[in-house]
């Protein structure tokens, strides 16, 4: 049990710290948005598609929105770079894994517990192997 406990909060860890690296680089790419260096499809094909035929451009169509939008590029990169990732964090929730990613993470711990209640059942320490019982669901379902 403790080395499935070892292995699966590691890998728990991993992942946090993985997720939260992703968060970090987010972040930064929000803060150095700006619309003039984003790319578009249209200008990476030199307005031609695969058939050879000629494409409508992307960023002027997506600027002119801006501008009608927000005024200006400038206003909009503004935006971007000062609420939208605060906005898109909070879409995130505070927490870095859903509630079911958790519970099967955190089964090894709740094994751990059930093996202490098992061994104080045994020595007839019902109100132990009781608590056990109790604290180990409580920590795993939480």
């Amino acid at each position: 049990v403790g080395g499935s406990s070892f292995v699966m909060l590691t890998l728990l860890v991993r992942l946090l710290r993985r997720y939260h690296r992703s968060l970090k680089m987010l972040r930064k790419d929000f803060r150095t948005f700006m619309v003039d260096r984003a790319g578009c499809f249209c200008c990476n094909e030199a307005n031609h598609h695969l058939q050879g035929c000629t494409i409508l451009c992307d960023r002027e169509l997506v600027e002119g929105c801006i501008m009608t939008w927000f005024g200006s590029t400038e206003k909009f990169n503004q935006v971007v770079q000062q609420t939208l990732f605060n906005t898109f964090s909070t879409q995130l929730g505070k927490v870095a894994f859903p509630y079911h990613i958790m519970v099967l993470a955190l089964v090894p711990s709740f094994w751990a517990f059930m093996d202490l209640a098992g061994s104080y059942w045994i020595a007839e320490e019902y109100d132990l192997a009781l608590s056990q019982f109790c604290i180990g669901l409580a920590l795993w379902i939480g």
